[in-house]
């Protein structure tokens, strides 16, 4: 899926029938719901066949997810905006093993919501920062497939 910048719709480019690879009509069912766990890996619910079904990237084809660190830097904040203004330098280390991140998806979240995602080369980026913001960075393979996210990285605004 691809994320429009600005309205976050989202769009398939690459539809593939999949039923098979996730055993088949007996385990999938009728999907009644699907949702994404704490690593960003999908699940899906089979409510009346009582299962759930997590869907798990192929490292072949993406990169594995990067480790990130950062640091906040209290900046100036423009007179009478009332909120305090901050930067943060993240940092981030790809895995040795696996298919290598040739660019990066840097993402921005705010109440578990993408807003903002920036195609970096590097592994370093510096980012204005507010209050609530949080971010986290997918290494992209060559082929432009994002892997899974790296940990998220909350900073302090106070």
């Amino acid at each position: 899926l691809h994320l429009h910048p600005v309205s976050s719709e989202a769009t398939a480019d690459d539809a593939q029938e999949v039923t098979e690879r996730f055993g088949g009509r007996a385990t999938l069912g009728m999907v009644s719901a699907f949702a994404t766990d704490h690593d960003g890996e999908l699940l899906l619910l089979n409510y009346g066949g009582g299962t759930v079904v997590r869907a798990v990237p192929d490292h072949a084809v993406v990169p594995l997810a990067p480790s990130l660190s950062g640091t906040s830097m209290p900046q100036t904040p423009p007179p009478g905006s009332g909120e305090p203004a901050a930067a943060v330098a993240l940092v981030w280390l790809s895995r040795a093993e696996g298919i290598a991140a040739v660019s990066y998806a840097v993402e921005r979240v705010r109440d578990g919501a993408v807003i903002e995602r920036q195609v970096v080369a590097g592994p370093t980026l510096t980012l204005s920062s507010s209050s609530g913001d949080c971010f986290r960075v997918r290494g992209r393979s060559s082929d432009g497939l994002s892997g899974p996210p790296s940990n998220t990285l909350c900073p302090s605004h106070e």
